[in-house]
């Protein structure tokens, strides 16, 4: 009988163990399904506050497109700034616009004479984190 008490007396000893168990599962599964969802909303904002910047980043671009269009149609000297190769375009004018977002520009021109080779303008326009290139390629030939 003194066995029986033993073994009834741990098992009332060990009862909560369970409950403690159960409560310390329950609470790690709550923690990480908020961490995930947690997460998850985080980069939904981002993604927004990325699509802004995507925006931003395009229309950079556009204006930056518009102004080395400009630039090398009725600014661009031939003579002074001579041929700009593929392999080292020469840089058009920059914009800074007031929204903070920016546009960089460059050439690539052709020598005089050389046919079957386009001129390229290109625009890279950034907005905090993105970044957006508009390029245009037109082929210049002689007429006869």
């Amino acid at each position: 009988m003194l066995m029986f008490e033993k073994i009834k007396k741990l098992k009332k000893n060990s009862s909560g163990q369970a409950m403690i168990m159960t409560v310390i599962l329950m609470g790690g599964i709550l923690f990480m399904a908020t961490t995930v969802a947690g997460l998850l909303m985080f980069y939904q904002v981002q993604e927004s506050t990325d699509f802004s910047d995507s925006t931003g980043a395009i229309f950079a671009a556009d204006a930056g497109m518009e102004r080395v269009i400009y630039y090398y149609f009725y600014e661009f000297n031939y003579d002074v700034d001579g041929a700009c190769p593929a392999d080292d375009p020469c840089e058009g004018p920059s914009l800074d616009l007031s929204n903070g977002t920016t546009a960089e520009t460059s050439l690539v021109v052709p020598p005089p004479g050389v046919t079957n080779q386009p001129t390229v303008l290109s625009s890279k326009g950034r907005s905090g984190r993105a970044v957006r290139l508009l390029e245009t390629s037109f082929l210049i030939t002689p007429t006869r």
